[in-house]
């Protein structure tokens, strides 16, 4: 099951990274698109070390049946907030975009 999760993971991630950052570099502007990317980057990596220590408190208290749960959870959570946002569902089309008539 773990090898699945990790397979899918692994599936999933890069191609989510492609979408957001082709996104990104068609709407913010030239001049800004480092500092837009650099900001992404040192929050996204920035986090990491936090998650890992969370991670390890987690698997501490919880062991690792528990922690599965509490961060599949937060992930569930974390999937419904986005769907349901007014700024995620209201995005811009990416500029050329045509719309299906």
């Amino acid at each position: 099951m773990i090898g699945a999760i990790g397979g899918a993971c692994a599936f999933i991630g890069p191609l989510w990274n492609v979408v957001i950052i082709t996104y990104a570099t068609l709407l913010v502007p030239n001049e800004l698109l480092g500092r837009v990317t650099s900001a992404a980057m040192t929050l996204s990596w920035g986090v990491m070390p936090l998650a890992s220590l969370g991670a390890g408190y987690l698997l501490t208290a919880l062991g690792p049946t528990g922690s599965i749960w509490v961060l599949t959870s937060v992930m569930l959570v974390t999937a419904i907030i986005a769907t349901v946002s007014p700024a995620v569902r209201n995005a811009p089309p990416p500029p050329g975009h045509d719309e299906p008539a």
